[in-house]
């Protein structure tokens, strides 16, 4: 009996506690602007906020994770970038989780993935466009870079950039093909060596093959990084690349490379079998499709090549 009475004592101590946190928070949120707005706005009453008090303190915590916001890299809320939406349909409140501005304003930014055929960079590389490239600093060749980037644009041909590795030629060109691809344009932005090394790896799959060559065939607009860091042979430059680009030369298709290596030195890295026919062959057709334009200039981040 005494066991019992102490443990009817312990639940009314919580029930008070409960009742008590129960009031408080119904003080906080009947007091909170943002609330009283929300139940204006909602056309709601008191009666309605006691009714739905547990789910209105979470609105007023998730307001409250975004009121001194410093950036999606320190968001606090459960889901990264989201914050907690509340509205009230046929009486009844229904919660969803909506993107911040911040958010919002990634995704529009990288809206444009969807043109994408091929794409082999990381999702904060959307991001980049011509635009956001500042020239302040940069050396006169670097600018003449970027002009004849810029140039490309309304011409037929794209173009060849090749220099050393960490002056930013990836970086250019993905934000060049960003810029296509937010035009509606059908884009594939490939590093050449690992589309080879998936080519082989998918030697049991014919019709991932062919779909993968479709799109660097027929994409409007084609990015070839890294030419000539792949693991070159007979094959490579005969079935893969020269194909890809023969059609893309008899049909106009605007495409774009980007090298560690000079035209020169291509050319003889793409004979390892010392067929130069072979590889004049597919040089010819590099010359044809785009403009060789040397790089220099300073490295914009490690990855940049």
């Amino acid at each position: 009996e005494l066991e019992s009475m102490k443990r009817m004592e312990i639940h009314a101590e919580m029930d008070e506690t409960t009742r008590q946190a129960r009031e408080a928070l119904l003080e906080k949120l009947r007091n909170d602007p943002r609330i009283i707005r929300f139940l204006q706005t909602e056309k709601q009453d008191g009666q309605f906020l006691e009714q739905n008090d547990g789910a209105m303190g979470r609105y007023l915590d998730s307001l409250d994770r975004c009121s001194r916001c410093r950036g999606l890299e320190f968001c606090r809320q459960p889901m990264k970038g989201r914050g907690l939406a509340m509205h009230v349909v046929d009486g009844i409140l229904e919660e969803t989780y909506v993107p911040c501005r911040r958010q919002q304003a990634v995704m529009d930014l990288r809206r444009h993935r969807s043109s994408y055929r091929i794409f082999h960079g990381d999702p904060g590389d959307l991001e980049l466009s011509m635009k956001s490239i500042s020239m302040e600093g940069e050396t006169p060749e670097y600018m003449c870079s970027y002009i004849a980037a810029m140039q490309s644009v309304d011409k037929p041909g794209g173009i060849f950039l090749y220099g050393q590795p960490g002056t930013g030629k990836t970086y250019l060109l993905t934000a060049l093909a960003n810029d296509f691809a937010r035009q509606g344009l059908k884009v594939s932005f490939v590093k050449v060596p690992l589309f080879v090394q998936d080519f082989r790896q998918s030697l049991e799959d014919p019709e991932y093959r062919q779909d993968m060559l479709g799109h660097l065939k027929f994409s409007d607009v084609v990015v070839l990084d890294d030419l000539g860091s792949e693991g070159i042979s007979k094959w490579t430059r005969d079935d893969i690349l020269f194909p890809v680009l023969d059609y893309r030369m008899q049909n106009g298709k605007k495409t774009y490379f980007s090298s560690n290596y000079t035209p020169e030195e291509l050319l003889e890295k793409y004979q390892p079998d010392g067929d130069r026919v072979a590889s004049l062959r597919l040089q010819e057709r590099i010359r044809s499709l785009a403009q060789p334009v040397k790089m220099t200039g300073s490295s914009r981040r490690n990855s940049a090549a």
